[in-house]
Formats: C-alpha cells, structure tokens, sequence
C-alpha cells in the first residue's frame, strides 16, 4: 500500500513539473487503428451519452495490456485544444516509458469541457463528466488498468474541468494535477 502511495505521488509530481515541456514523436502519416504499443496515434472511439467520442493513447513497449494490471493518466487539454494536439505539445509518453503507464488524451466535443450543466453555447446532450467515467470503464474493462491506479492531469481550462469532475467521480481518480 505504502508504494502505491508513493508512486501515485511521483506520478502526480512528474506531470506537474512536466506539463510545460514540448515536443514528442509524431507522425501525421499514422492512421488509426488497433491499439499498439508505443503507437503515439491510437485512436480509440467510446460511446458516451450516445455521441462517439476520441481518445488518444499512448502504451508503452513495458505495458502488457493483456494481462496484470498497471497504472493511467488522463490528460485533460484546455481551452482549443484537442486530446493528439495536447499529446504532441507535451512529453508526458516518454515519462510513461519511463514509469510504465498508459497516458489517455481525450478530446473535448466543442474544444472546451464542458460541466455536468452546460450553458446555452454548447450542446447540452454533451456531458463530459461521464465522458470521463466511460474512459475510466473502458481502461478498467479493456486495458486492465487498475482501479486504484487512474490519475489525472488537466492544463488551463483542462484543470477547471477537473476539480469538478474529481468531485464528481471522486471514487474513480486515485490522485490529479491541475496546471495553468
């Protein structure tokens, strides 16, 4: 237990300090496709309140999706931005590498995330709270990633969003960073 808790607070440490930095490995000829290890454009399309939404993610060569279980990191992009272009402006995939967890950058509907009560500007069918929690399910049932091992990180409106969703589904987030 004791080093859960220490990995939990080295995770959320090392996303804090790094999510200024720049660049990774993209390339723009990748299409999507099954998911595949260090594979920086895995798109993986999730039904949420029935409108299909994106998620881009990053495993590295380390992660055995098919057995055991292991830790992720949902990052959350602000204010236009979209899940792949937060993942090429920062070097959270090779942090992964080194510390062996999924990261997960999903895509918000109208490039801002929206709360559980949308206003007037937005499609209010759009509820990205459960958004948050389908991908939760989703790591748990498809990727064997661990319940006590979801974290996550939010930039600028990114990290708006995720105090109230923390709040929201507190049961499901071991431990965030907000940022910006």
């Amino acid at each position: 237990m004791r080093l859960q808790k220490f990995q939990s607070i080295v995770i959320i440490h090392i996303l804090f300090f790094s999510i200024c930095s720049c660049s990774i490995f993209y390339s723009p000829e990748t299409t999507p496709g099954s998911v595949q290890k260090n594979n920086p454009q895995n798109f993986v399309k999730i039904n949420s309140g029935g409108i299909e939404r994106t998620v881009t993610l990053y495993i590295p060569s380390s992660v055995d999706i098919t057995s055991g279980s292991h830790p992720a990191v949902i990052a959350f992009h602000g204010a236009g931005g979209a899940g792949y272009a937060f993942q090429i402006s920062r070097d959270f995939d090779s942090v992964a590498d080194s510390l062996g967890y999924i990261m997960v950058y999903p895509s918000s509907k109208h490039d801002i995330w929206v709360e559980e009560v949308a206003d007037s500007l937005y499609d209010v069918t759009v509820n990205d709270h459960q958004f948050a929690s389908d991908i939760v399910n989703y790591l748990v049932d498809s990727l064997n990633v661990r319940e006590d091992g979801i974290f996550a990180a939010g930039y600028s409106s990114g990290g708006i969003f995720l105090h109230s969703l923390v709040n929201n589904i507190r049961n499901k987030i071991t431990a965030y960073a907000a940022y910006g």
